[in-house]
């Protein structure tokens, strides 16, 4: 009676629902109403499709970073050609159109701004302009008015000569509630950067606790945390322990983790190659070509501790990077199992890869005033001749090296993206609950570091047609945007990036600073899944997301006007196009491309000014657009500043003041001043910018510069005005771009599993595509994913406690958990693999085999712990397990207890010293010798250390031993090291020999009476005397390449006796 009831009230729950339904017709209607998919051969036609004008049918779009964006599309060229068609839509119910159109590169007046407007069931509703910037797709939406009647009569038309390239159109009903019920909504994260000790747990624990206190209670903000795992340099017991203490203070604090796997900056490797050198190595360098002095170099020294910028080209270092990078992976994945079976698997946030991959380039990652291009080492040379592209500097970049440059640094990220994304399938958990797929793998949470900035000003295309964010757009992982600001740059390269998927910021530079940190409210509403702040203050992250408390707040669209007129500096002729020149130099802005105009004096105001001349009939409006800057580093003063005049006489005293820059150092940013108070129905127009230095040292005027101009003018008052009212909330904008990266997300799903066995879910496919047609694409990518992870081969089970793994016919009962992967499976028998963490006998029963039959067990070709079941042949051995199905096709075996993983004790390690470590007990960690990072070793009062030439090595303390000791570390079985031995060798002699270090070689020594070269390492420490002989007190260390030793010199050397390698000379 009991069930009934409850059967009845989930009845009359229902019948309550529908009739809701039906007496609200527009929360019935929400949803997904028409689309047109101008690929598709059917889908005009079927809408009425009617055209005017110059009107094609062409392949448009282009390749944006790892993804194919080309497809058929409608080109509308020629101003008033247009295209239209018919909508179904719901009666009474507000209406939201989303229409995608497609940027070509090729296309000659790719830098014209495109203006169209739509007109919807005769009236002119929207004004559409926009400048191509990228290739691919791009989506804008437009609402609609509830209209009495079931369809939608839509018109594009094109207002200028410039043509544009539809490529889809979707119209939604109640968009809102739409976007609710389909489950699109994701929490925005706020994720700070921390460093860790990884030794003192209370500091560490206070940077956590300081963001949670200072975050407080958030509408539309969650808390997390950014931290790095440097994967290249670590053991795997060390990525083990420093993982498990993220995860841990994760937990304690449930606070989600954003982990970036890096190996750059301070993460770049510096340990044994496995070929007798490291990879810090001239051979695993960027060599540059500094092309102002006319010269190949290296990127050291520098600045960021002499840290060398590698190759991206280099197949040995790539390859290590790879294996490294999947063993972190690896290690991440099983602790994800772990708190996934806890239900926490949301603490881990996402993963983001390698900080700023780019080249040692003016414009990237190059310093200095001086222009640098790169890179032109040994491998990356070869790599594109391979490519039939011969690179050389010396004679300038053409646009073919130029472009191989660019798709190289793509490359690199695909590689390093699809080492992550494919180190291993993810677990199923099996639990007594059942079985569990995860909702969110972690391979569509990957995120690179695409850096954002001025395309045109970015090495190596400096090209706005060619952003450079495009080589951190690999197939394999997600885009994560490098940027903080809300320029018009900074939003279109976010803007192409949502159409690839899942996007988010992963680092914003603060500085430090409070102040800097301005791109939380434009994340909000850019659809960024989180927006890890670098470098900011911890107890302020309050003040960071007071930017969206309120977000109904407006986000103010993009403008693009007609150009009039458009000014840079980087030819000879600047001058001659102005008017009027005085107090101004061109050169370059430090560590940029950019060829601005800056003061000749700080004590010297400077100016230029411009005649505009207007069209007939006079200014209807003028605007300018200032590409520059005006600031002084850590200060504000706004004495430095660039100000705007204009007028309708050239003198200064009859002009107007339009508005000031000052106290902005970012070159992203375009400031926009209105000049139509000026010019408003003149002939011609006078426009003076005047730049003021006062008080900044010479070596710096550049802080004060203008590198680009734009003179714009407004579009005619009939296509702007009258216009319906448009939904501009930062909600709302959210919504929109969440829906765009939420479809692209379910394609990409949708394609991964029709390329995989779907034998397990046959209609896992079609109900992905149904659900995709009907427009739910978070439906769409998660049963997508969800029958992936079931295809074969590969399906892996986490399983936690006795239970069948569904949807196969298969069941594991055992003692302990263990992880069993299903390789193949059909009436003839299967393939897995087990692994346990304890010795424990595993008990599986196979169904659905051929009843009566004979099978044989035994171990399969897939490594240590794999299986195979087959029918058994005439020619299997008594020493093969025999079994027999039973009438209803059912075997059951009990597997030996499988090998855990070893956890490597009992046994010796030898690799290079490194460095002490001031802990307790002391730590000292060595470079293996297999080339798997450094290890740490804790010296134990137990622990004996000895240390000397081979053969004659004598007790020492911990502190005498030197990088580049050959050491040896001793095991007990329960992993402490009781013995360290390091071997080292020291002798004087007179030198033969003597090279310097170069952009293609490394320094070395030959010593008389011997003819090997022994390589000097980049880290070696060379003493020097003033005094003849020298004393031990005079020897004072000058770097490397300011004090070679010579032929003759008599030089003491410290060497590895193993190697060669010298560590260090007097």
């Amino acid at each position: 009676m009991k069930s009934f009831s409850l059967f009845l009230f989930l009845m009359l729950t229902v019948i309550a629902a529908g009739s809701a339904e039906a007496q609200n017709p527009q929360r019935a209607a929400a949803g997904l109403s028409d689309s047109i998919d101008i690929a598709q051969p059917r889908s005009e036609a079927d809408h009425a499709y009617a055209s005017h004008g110059k009107v094609s049918r062409q392949i448009s779009g282009d390749w944006v970073g790892g993804h194919d964006l080309r497809r058929l599309a409608r080109t509308v060229s020629g101003l008033g050609s247009w295209v239209s068609y018919r909508l179904k839509v719901p009666r009474g119910v507000p209406l939201t159109l989303e229409i995608e159109e497609l940027e070509n590169r090729a296309v000659p007046s790719q830098d014209a701004v495109r203006a169209y407007s739509l007109w919807i069931d005769g009236k002119r509703a929207y004004f559409r302009t926009a400048q191509a910037s990228s290739g691919g797709p791009l989506h804008f939406f437009v609402p609609v008015a509830p209209r009495d009647r079931d369809f939608l009569d839509l018109k594009i038309q094109n207002e200028t000569e410039t043509p544009f390239h539809l490529g889809r159109i979707w119209a939604f009903a109640d968009f809102p509630r739409y976007f609710e019920r389909a489950g699109m909504a994701v929490p925005y994260h706020l994720a700070p950067t921390l460093h860790l000790s990884f030794n003192n747990r209370e500091a560490d624990a206070q940077k956590l606790r300081s963001i949670k206190t200072s975050f407080g209670v958030h509408p539309h903000a969650r808390p997390a945390w950014t931290t790095w795992l440097t994967y290249a340099n670590l053991s795997d017991s060390e990525i083990a322990q420093r993982l498990d203490y993220m995860l841990s203070l994760a937990q304690e604090f449930d606070l989600p983790l954003q982990l970036s796997f890096d190996s750059w900056w301070g993460s770049t490797p510096n340990g044994i190659d496995g070929q007798g050198g490291f990879w810090s190595d001239v051979e695993y360098q960027q060599v540059v070509y500094n092309q102002t002095q006319r010269r190949f170099e290296l990127s050291i020294p520098n600045r960021w501790g002499n840290t060398p910028w590698l190759s991206v080209s280099h197949p040995r270092l790539n390859a290590f990077k790879v294996a490294r990078l999947q063993t972190a992976m690896r290690m991440l994945q099983e602790r994800q199992q772990r708190l996934r079976a806890q239900g926490k698997a949301g603490l881990i946030l996402a993963v983001n890869l390698d900080n700023e991959p780019v080249y040692w380039a003016t414009g990237n990652a190059g310093l200095g005033n001086d222009i640098l291009l790169a890179d032109f080492g040994a491998a990356t040379v070869e790599a594109a001749r391979r490519d039939k592209v011969i690179l050389d500097p010396t004679n300038g970049l053409d646009f073919a090296e130029r472009f191989w440059l660019w798709r190289n640094l793509l490359g690199y990220q695909e590689l390093i993206a699809g080492a992550a994304a494919n180190a291993g399938r993810e677990a199923i958990i099996v639990d007594a609950t059942g079985v569990h797929v995860p909702a969110e793998p972690l391979r569509d949470n990957i995120y690179t570091q695409a850096f954002v900035a001025n395309a045109a000003l970015q090495f190596p295309m400096q090209n706005p047609a060619y952003p450079l964010w495009e080589t951190g757009a690999p197939a394999s992982a997600r885009v994560g945007g490098e940027w903080n600001g809300d320029s018009r740059r900074e939003r279109e390269a976010v803007l192409h990036q949502l159409p690839l998927g899942r996007t988010a910021q992963v680092n914003a530079e603060s500085g430090s600073r409070v102040s800097e940190m301005v791109g939380v409210r434009p994340g909000y509403a850019l659809g960024q899944r989180y927006y890890a702040l670098y470098n900011y203050p911890l107890d302020k992250m309050d003040v960071a997301a007071s930017e969206i408390r309120d977000t109904t707040q407006p986000f103010e669209p993009l403008v693009y006007e007609r150009v009039l007129r458009e000014e840079t500096f980087v030819d000879d002729g600047w001058q001659n196009r102005a008017l009027e020149v005085s107090g101004l130099e061109r050169g370059v802005i430090g560590n940029t491309t950019a060829i601005a105009l800056h003061p000749t004096a700080e004590n010297k105001r400077g100016w230029i000014t411009y005649r505009l001349d207007g069209p007939k009939g006079g200014f209807q409006g003028l605007n300018i657009e200032v590409s520059g800057r005006a600031f002084v580093s850590q200060a504000k003063d706004p004495n430095v500043f660039i100000r705007v005049l204009a007028g309708t006489q050239k003198e200064a005293a009859s002009m107007r003041e339009f508005g000031r820059i000052f106290d902005s150092g970012d070159i992203n940013a375009i400031h926009r001043f209105d000049l139509s108070p000026a010019a408003r129905g003149q002939k011609a127009v006078f426009v003076r910018l005047e730049l003021s230095a006062d008080q900044l040292p010479e070596s710096v005027l550049s802080w004060c510069s203008i590198y680009q101009l734009r003179f714009t003018q407004p579009w005619p008052a009939s296509l702007t005005q009258g216009l319906a009212v448009q939904e501009e909330s930062l909600e709302r904008h959210r919504q929109q771009n969440l829906l765009v990266s939420w479809r692209r997300d379910a394609e990409l799903a949708i394609a991964r599993l029709s390329s995989l066995s779907t034998a397990a879910a046959p209609s896992a496919l079609a109900e992905a595509r149904q659900a995709f047609a009907r427009g739910e694409y978070a439906a769409a990518y998660r049963r997508a994913n969800e029958a992936a992870h079931f295809a074969l081969p590969g399906a892996r089970y986490r399983v936690l406690s006795p239970g069948r793994l569904a949807p196969y016919p298969i069941a594991v009962q055992s003692n302990a958990p263990l992880t069993f992967t299903l390789l193949d499976f059909n009436r003839d028998g299967a393939s897995f693999a087990l692994e346990t963490e304890q010795n424990a006998p595993v008990k599986i029963e196979f169904g659905e085999l051929s009843g009566g039959k004979s099978y044989s067990i035994l171990a399969g070709t897939q490594g240590q712990g794999s299986w195979t079941l087959r029918p058994t042949r005439a020619n299997d051995g008594p020493e093969i397990t025999r079994l027999t199905a039973d009438a209803a096709g059912k075997v059951i075996w009990t597997a030996p207890a499988p090998k855990s993983r070893e956890a490597g004790q009992g046994r010796v390690v030898r690799g290079i010293f490194r460095a002490l470590v001031s802990e307790t007990p002391p730590v000292l960690s060595f470079w293996r010798e297999d080339g798997r990072g450094y290890e740490r070793v804790a010296i134990e009062e137990t622990t004996q250390v000895l240390r000397g030439e081979a053969g004659q090595e004598k007790i020492a303390l911990f502190n005498q031993l030197q990088r580049g000791d050959d050491v040896s570390v001793f095991y007990d079985d329960a992993g402490r090291a009781t013995r360290v031995v390091a071997q080292t060798l020291t002798f004087e002699d007179v030198v033969a020999e003597a090279g310097p270090l170069t952009p293609r070689s490394m320094p070395f020594v030959r010593l008389r009476g011997t003819e090997n070269r022994h390589v000097i390492d980049l880290s070696a420490p060379l003493w020097v005397s003033d005094i003849d002989p020298p004393k031990s007190t005079t020897f004072r260390s000058v770097p490397l390449g300011t004090g070679a030793p010579q032929a003759g010199d008599i030089v003491r050397v410290r060497l590895n006796p193993r190697s060669g390698r010298v560590f260090e000379l007097w």
